[in-house]
């Protein structure tokens, strides 16, 4: 909750004017000319004001520090001061920030700058409560999304003189089409229709959405790496069941068809003849045929090894007499040469040395020695070789004998005929399926990311059925639904024309319509400056018993500038006029904003800047300073900072 605990002002010399508020209904009444209106000016700077709109004359002459005291609930108190501009500057970013628990007003010797214009909105936002948001337009709207901060809150809290009576918009700053559109696009959060948890929630479908994006681009190569590999693999396995080598009669998803063509791909095929005549000579040809291509498997993988076994022996021979000859050097060193002397240089050898020249000729003597037995090896290795390539040529004899006799007898037995034109159809068919199978580039079963790829899409659905315009409208329609029925009860307190007819906030307009029995009638088309005035005020309390009752992130007070405007003329002290003014309009006024302002539960803070000032005591109660005979906001005595004063 945050209210104006008070308003100060700096002079140049340091002395410090500061203009305290307490919760509920607050009356500066006052003269012209004593800087009433400035309050507001001074706190819409404060509250990080693009340009300082105090007027030129006194005050802007002598100030050179604005500040403003805050009451933030549980989390304390803080303080904001801002750097009066030098003409003829509009705004500074020279911005004092200071918080504390019990903190009151510093002396004008400790501001100083402590933060820049986006660091004050920045805290300002935090410290309203307001949480990262982004409010993203409708399909086809070409704005950009917007981010809700402290300066739309405060579009809420605030009616100058100038646009209390205004009967083309309501709320502050709503003059400007740029800022009346982000008022709309931020209402609906500031009123409670879009959850706080927006922002996460919109992270969440972005993250998805991004793991969504990757799947695709992954199915997508993968389909491109397939091209109409589909439609094949679907082909063949059309064909396969043709001559019945699977039942699937219906289009399976295509991991699914694979890997049924990989099943018929290692099934065994053409192994059992059906039954017949010449069955046993048949079956038993066809056994010895098998035999003799497993026997002859077995024979020519005995030869590859034994060549192989050939090869490496060879090498190893070549590498052995490589290394028996650069050890025959130590020859050399043998006994019919001295043995106490090396041969080449005649030094003296050591009992180690001699020891060394022994080991070596141990290693020569074994290396002639395994080289021996290689080139012993080698032709029993050839001889093996041959033996096996004779045994192979016999077995081939044996097959093609046996090869004759089987088709004999198929040529003599028209069924086994028929089985043999069947088996070679079906071996064409899982021969196309194995080369069909073979060119199958490498790749990973997509079945887990098509099921994936579906929860994904399911739970994007959701946040965005959660996110959509749709359903924050039917929120904000349920929200405007209580607030209406307030404003149409002030409305008729303050005795309004056309308030016997329901009275509604129109949220896509900001403006205010009755509904009477002739159709709607918006603002803009009620004459006389009192609906003007009486319409902004209902629509303003309205909505602040609404933020104030579901502690929503807008500032806790109201501030409003002459609302008496319609009634009183500025300074009347000629007692003919004032028997002419509608008092009991303005006191119904004051009235409602008092009671509005003390309902248990949702107090909040106006703050009301008038000439109106009734002697009873129920008006006096809430005049918490009355500028009169002299007193104003700035004292005579303050010096000019710079420029020339004005009267």
């Amino acid at each position: 909750m945050m209210q104006i605990i008070a308003i100060s002002v700096y002079s140049c010399d340091g002395r410090r004017r500061a203009v305290p508020f307490r919760r509920g209904l607050n009356v500066v009444s006052g003269d012209s000319k004593t800087g009433k209106s400035t309050l507001i000016e001074i706190l819409d700077y404060c509250f990080g004001s693009d340009e300082c709109s105090v007027p030129d004359g006194v005050v802007r002459s002598k100030v050179a520090w604005y500040g403003v005291l805050l009451h933030l609930g549980d989390a304390g108190r803080a303080f904001v001061g801002r750097r009066a501009p030098k003409p003829p500057g509009k705004s500074t970013e020279d911005i004092f920030l200071q918080m504390g628990e019990k903190l009151g007003l510093p002396s004008a010797d400790s501001l100083r700058k402590t933060t820049n214009l986006e660091g004050l909105l920045a805290q300002l936002t935090s410290w309203v409560g307001i949480k990262e948001t982004l409010h993203v337009p409708p399909p086809g709207q070409t704005r950009r999304a917007l981010s809700t901060n402290i300066r739309h809150a405060l579009a809420f809290c605030l009616q100058t003189q100038n646009e209390i009576d205004q009967k083309g918009y309501l709320f502050h700053g709503a003059s400007d089409n740029f800022i009346s559109q982000a008022l709309k696009d931020s209402l609906p959060y500031l009123l409670g229709a879009v959850d706080e948890d927006q922002m996460a929630r919109r992270f969440e479908l972005k993250t998805h959405r991004d793991k969504l994006r990757g799947i695709d681009r992954t199915l997508k190569e993968l389909q491109d790496i397939r091209g109409k590999g589909n439609e094949r693999a679907s082909a063949l396995l059309t064909e396969a069941r043709l001559v019945g080598m699977t039942e699937t009669a219906f289009p399976l998803p295509w991991h699914e068809t694979v890997a049924e063509l990989k099943r018929i791909a290692d099934s065994p095929i053409g192994r059992n003849p059906p039954p017949q005549a010449n069955e046993d000579e048949f079956a038993r040809l066809s056994s010895e045929r098998v035999r003799l291509q497993d026997e002859i498997r077995s024979k020519r993988h005995a030869i590859d090894t034994a060549r192989s076994f050939e090869s490496h022996g060879l090498e190893f021979e070549q590498e052995v007499q490589e290394q028996s000859r650069r050890l025959g050097l130590v020859d050399l060193f043998s006994s019919e040469r001295t043995s106490d002397a090396c041969p080449l240089c005649n030094h003296s050898l050591s009992e180690q040395d001699a020891g060394s020249i022994a080991h070596l000729r141990q290693f020569h003597s074994e290396l002639q020695e395994h080289s021996t037995a290689v080139r012993t090896s080698t032709p029993h290795i050839q001889a093996a070789i041959e033996a096996y390539e004779g045994e192979v040529a016999t077995l081939r004899d044996k097959l093609s004998a046996v090869r004759m006799q089987l088709n004999a007898i198929r040529e003599n037995d028209l069924r086994l005929q028929k089985y043999h034109d069947s088996t070679a159809r079906i071996a064409l068919v899982v021969g196309r399926i194995s080369l069909y199978l073979e060119s199958l580039p490498e790749e990973p079963d997509t079945h887990g990311l098509e099921l994936e790829r579906e929860r994904l899409a399911e739970v994007c659905k959701k946040i965005e059925a959660a996110l959509s315009h749709e359903l924050i409208g039917e929120r904000l329609e349920s929200i405007l639904g209580r607030i209406n029925p307030a404003i149409t009860e002030h409305a008729k307190t303050l005795k309004l024309e056309f308030s016997d007819s329901p009275v509604r906030f129109d949220v896509r307009n900001l403006t205010v319509v009755a509904d009477t029995l002739d159709g709607p009638v918006p603002l803009k088309r009620m004459g006389s400056g009192e609906n003007w005035v009486g319409y902004h005020l209902v629509v303003h309390l309205a909505l602040h018993e609404w933020f104030t009752q579901k502690n929503r992130p807008v500032p806790s007070f109201l501030m409003i500038d002459q609302p008496s405007q319609a009634h009183f003329p500025a300074d009347s002290d000629n007692e003919k006029q004032k028997k002419d003014i509608d008092r009991a309009t303005v006191r119904r006024m004051y009235e409602l904003m008092a009671q509005s302002t003390s309902v248990k539960g949702r107090e909040y803070q106006v703050i009301v800047s008038d000439h109106a000032d009734f002697d009873d005591a129920g008006f006096q109660q809430h005049v918490r300073h009355r500028w009169r005979d002299g007193k104003k906001l700035i004292p005579d005595d303050w010096p000019r900072c710079y420029g020339e004063e004005r009267t």
